[in-house]
């Protein structure tokens, strides 16, 4: 788990600011990696022919990579990086390869030798071997940039499921390009000139993130999950193609009872196997639900010494979240050395000073708990096994529940079930559960379009809203609505509830959980693995046919039947309390403070100089904004997410455009 970056320049004036912002690059994302750094520097000529050297005196210079590292695998320096095979072909890479033993001993059988114990040396050989195909044979999670001067070209690759970020920009006009784990490396760059996106601005205060492969600043993207891209040096020429995506599997559709037991014993447990392969200390995060509770279970059958780690919430007003009765429980009966974090929610404006971290509008609260954790758990382990992915491929949150509900009102007209929604304001709302939002939601939410519905369900700010709220200069191309269903369209399963259900691991999964488990968790840093994303596994539960996943009100049947010796009788029959801090609170009593008139009290709170600059110039429309406040204060509405969504905008924007 590292932090990479790099770029090619062949005008020579760009040439020279590149290298001179090179080190620069580095810095910025040095959080991702405390065991070594790398700074190598090229010069490409033609295929065959090409200099290197770890110093910017080297002349004519055109390529840079960067690096990183976080050791996990072989903590020598024998896997410091950018690391090569011959003078050149050289890789910057970050994530992990879980399979690399096996690749390994098959690469050995065609007669490649092997000077290390590293998967970064491992990949590299399989490059050698097979080219850019040797993407489709990584089973792991990564992104990396690998430069092959014997061919005159330059490959990015990003894992099937986007675990690790990659983000680029391309100037084609100078056969250009620059790339990195974040995009704050290629701020830092001094070559790009800072422009936001309004489309993708317009996007994001439907679902509260940017939407890959756009980003919140004009002509930076992310490499799609599942893609390569691949560079001709010599041309400037650029490519990039999907090399995974989940298919159709009528074989695994058809299994029920023991046979379908058996498949995912089989593949989840071979998944958690390769994914304990370390070299440094590794442990669970155990919450005690379903998914937290197989993963660690499965670690169970791989090794008698299991670390577990949950939070725990000692103020007695945020004991509703503590699941530490359950998770201990869960400890006994797997039998792991269990340890519980104590976590203190009294400072949420705290949740101001990690907003960098993302460098473009994150509107999701939920990473505030992902650090907080992180950060408790790295001064114990380095590697950490989380169950994130069961929600999303076995039917986990309510929304899911939702869709079987809302064929009951098939027969009520629609106009009638949406006056229902504003008639419920009279039930009590609770800051813990939000029951009153979700049966709001439901309800104004219901539409005989099953993408619209789901978008209704799931996300935030309307179109109709936006119009109000939103004065960007620019209209955006597409709605929100448009976006989402392309996506849809693409899905490749049949059936409705299966194709939302990738639908969520093509949007929801990557650009929002994913996006704050790699951020928090490598601010720290802490490198986090998820087994239940393994890519052969999420194609076999994508397969599963979502009706067998849901019965009434219970959801993952599958996991539950398949790991049954797992879990305790409390833990099968344990509500879904969610990762979710008490926003709804803190905007009342702390974040409402932010849109007040008082410079220095909003300083105070959120570091921002510059607050209330969207509203001041005219982009936001404050009326709208007070309004929201105002409700939201009343307990007439919650509007706590999207009053955090309009800070976080505002903080970004101050910070890139003031």
């Amino acid at each position: 788990m590292c932090g990479i970056l790099g770029g090619v320049l062949f005008e020579p004036e760009r040439a020279a600011r590149l290298v001179r912002g090179a080190p620069a690059m580095l810095e910025a994302i040095a959080h991702r990696g405390r065991d070594g750094r790398g700074l190598r520097y090229y010069r490409y000529e033609s295929p065959g022919k090409m200099a290197n050297g770890t110093e910017p005196g080297l002349p004519g210079i055109n390529v840079v990579l960067g690096h990183l590292r976080l050791a996990v695998i072989d903590t020598s320096d024998a896997g410091l990086q950018p690391m090569s095979f011959d003078p050149l072909v050289w890789i910057s890479y970050n994530g992990e390869v879980y399979n690399f033993v096996e690749l390994r001993q098959e690469l050995e059988a065609k007669g490649h030798h092997f000077s290390s114990a590293t998967d970064t040396e491992v990949m590299l050989a399989a490059y050698r071997e097979w080219g850019v195909g040797c993407v489709e044979r990584f089973n792991g999670m990564f992104a990396f940039a690998l430069l092959d001067g014997r061919t005159g070209k330059l490959l990015l690759a990003r894992d099937p499921l986007g675990i690790k970020p990659l983000y680029y920009w391309r100037q084609p006009e100078h056969r250009g390009l620059l790339f990195a784990s974040e995009i704050k490396s290629i701020l830092a760059s001094g070559l790009y000139e800072k422009r936001p996106d309004w489309g993708t601005a317009n996007h994001y205060f439907t679902f509260l993130y940017a939407p890959h492969p756009s980003t919140a600043f004009k002509d930076v993207r992310q490499l799609p999950p599942g893609h390569w891209l691949e560079m001709d040096l010599n041309d400037g020429a650029v490519r990039v193609e999907r090399y995974w995506r989940p298919r159709r599997r009528p074989d695994v559709a058809r299994l029920r009872g023991a046979e379908l037991d058996e498949a995912l014993q089989s593949l989840l447990g071979a998944a958690v196997g390769r994914q304990m392969r370390s070299d440094v200390p590794i442990g669970s995060f155990l919450s005690g639900g379903v998914d937290s509770t197989v993963v660690t279970g499965l670690m169970t059958r791989h090794s008698d010494r299991v670390k577990t780690y949950t939070i725990t919430f000692p103020d007695k007003e945020h004991t509703y979240y503590d699941e530490a009765d359950l998770a201990r429980a869960t400890a006994r009966h797997l039998g792991t050395e269990h340890h519980e974090l104590p976590i203190r929610l009294d400072q949420p404006e705290l949740i101001f000073s990690l907003i960098d971290h993302f460098d473009q509008p994150f509107g999701n609260p939920t990473y505030y708990m992902m650090y907080l954790i992180s950060r408790q758990a790295r001064d114990h382990i380095t590697v950490a096994l989380c169950g994130a992915g069961g929600d999303e491929l076995y039917g986990g949150y309510p929304r899911y529940r939702a869709m079987a509900l809302s064929d009951l009102t098939r027969w009520i007209p629609l106009p009638l079930l949406h006056g229902m929604a504003s008639g419920l304001r009279w039930i009590p709302d609770s800051s813990h559960s939000a029951r009153r939002r979700r049966i709001e939601s439901f309800f104004g939410g219901l539409d005989r379009d099953a993408v619209r519905q789901y978008l209704n369900w799931t996300y935030y700010f309307s179109e109709a809203q936006k119009g109000e709220l939103l004065r960007f200069p620019e209209s955006p191309c597409e709605s929100s609505l448009q976006r989402f269903r392309k996506v849809y369209d693409d899905c490749a399963m049949q059936e409705v509830g299966d194709r939302l259900l990738e639908l969520d691991v093509q949007t929801f999964l990557v650009d929002n959980l994913l996006e704050y488990t790699d951020k928090m968790s490598m601010a720290v840093p802490l490198e986090m693995r998820v087994p239940l994303l393994d890519h052969e596994f999420v194609e076999f539960s994508l397969n599963v046919p979502f009706g067998d996943k849901l019965s009434g009100g219970d959801t993952k049947l599958p996991l539950k039947r398949a790991f049954r010796e797992f879990f305790t009788p409390d833990a099968l029959n344990a509500p879904k309390k969610g990762f979710i801090p008490p926003l709804a609170d803190w905007m009342k009593n702390s974040f409402d403070l932010y849109f007040e008139d008082r410079p220095s009290a909003v300083r105070e709170m959120s570091g921002n100089p510059s607050a209330g600059i969207t509203w001041r110039s005219g982009l936001l429309d404050k009326k709208i904004i007070d309004r929201y406040r105002d409700e939201h204060r009343r307990g007439v509405q919650d509007w706590s997410y999207e009053l955090f969504a309009i800070m976080i905008y505002d903080l970004w924007y101050g910070k890139h455009f003031d």
